[in-house]
């Protein structure tokens, strides 16, 4: 994206992949059981304009409505109010995927190994708690950006609530501060929405389903569909840190730094420590992905919402 004014507004997106459950009847751990997604990601899509992209999700909708073939598929009267990449069918897919792909955005999730232990200490068998964590990793340098940000939630029922959500953004502000030593003076307001409603939420649902297809089945097609979009991650094993956006293995930087690469739990390959982690990261068990992470710093802070909601579609 190019540089931006001091009165740029933008706008952040976020949902999540995977599911937040641990723990079944009986305190029955469904990890081991394999009743529960390995991994568990948050993410969010930044748009500058996210009426454009209501008018290309518009004029897909538009188009599946006028085509007999695609409406005697079932799943295609759910598609047509509300896009999920889990459920629409591939011929959706296909126009979401490409209509992404003529859209201006930013990426960037943060996704965290599921491990019982962690959850039961760290955050008390609370799912409210881990997606707080989530949230504030996510959030920790991506509040200074801009001088006026929307936050748009997807509603998840009791976790995510408003309170829970300006709390997880208060540690992030506060992480920025202790690690960076600046203060927050911009404009933060967040919004609690249904996908059906907006757009931006179904983008980045789209987006993290893709994401979800690398961790869990060693799928690239869908992200690679993106080719150089600026799509980040931050993951997190054990709570230690490794972000970065992607770079295919052909890359020369892939040949660069091989040397720094030994095996890990995600796959077969990662850093050796969790400081030559903050450039490595492998996604599957026969390729090498190496990533790096350029960090950017300006200044936000909070503010009540107070506006209508711009990105109604």
């Amino acid at each position: 994206m190019t540089e931006l004014s001091n009165n740029t507004k933008m706008y952040y997106f976020v949902d999540e992949s995977g599911d937040p459950n641990f723990l079944g009847r009986g305190k029955t751990n469904l990890l081991e059981k394999g009743l529960a997604s390995k991994y568990f990601m948050v993410g969010y899509l930044e748009l500058s304009d996210p009426q454009e992209l209501h008018r290309r999700f518009q004029a897909i909708r538009e188009e599946v409505i006028a085509d007999d073939f695609l409406n005697a598929i079932p799943s295609v009267k759910h598609s047509v109010k509300c896009f999920h990449a889990n459920k629409d069918c591939r011929e959706v897919q296909e126009r979401v995927f490409k209509a992404l792909k003529e859209t201006e955005f930013n990426f960037h999730a943060v996704v965290m190994e599921k491990r019982i232990d962690q959850f039961i200490t760290r955050f008390h068998g609370k799912q409210s708690v881990y997606y707080a964590y989530l949230v504030e990793r996510l959030m920790e340098n991506r509040l200074h950006l801009y001088p006026k940000i929307d936050i748009y939630f997807s509603k998840m029922g009791a976790i995510t609530n408003e309170e829970n959500m300006w709390a997880a953004l208060d540690r992030s502000k506060e992480r920025f501060l202790q690690k960076w030593k600046k203060e927050s003076n911009g404009t933060i307001r967040i919004f609690m929405q249904q996908p059906s409603h907006i757009a931006g939420l179904q983008a980045v649902d789209y987006v993290l389903w893709g994401i979800h297809r690398v961790y869990n089945h060693q799928d690239f097609r869908y992200y690679l569909f993106w080719g150089t979009r600026y799509i980040w991650f931050m993951t997190l094993i054990s709570l230690r840190l490794i972000m970065a956006p992607i770079i295919h293995k052909k890359s020369h930087l892939a040949q660069k730094d091989s040397s720094l690469i030994k095996k890990s739990p995600i796959g077969s390959q990662a850093a050796k420590s969790p400081h030559e982690a903050r450039g490595l990261l492998l996604l599957t068990r026969d390729s090498t992905v190496i990533i790096q992470s350029p960090i950017r710093i300006v200044n936000s802070a909070k503010m009540p919402p107070q506006a209508p909601n711009p990105c109604i579609g």
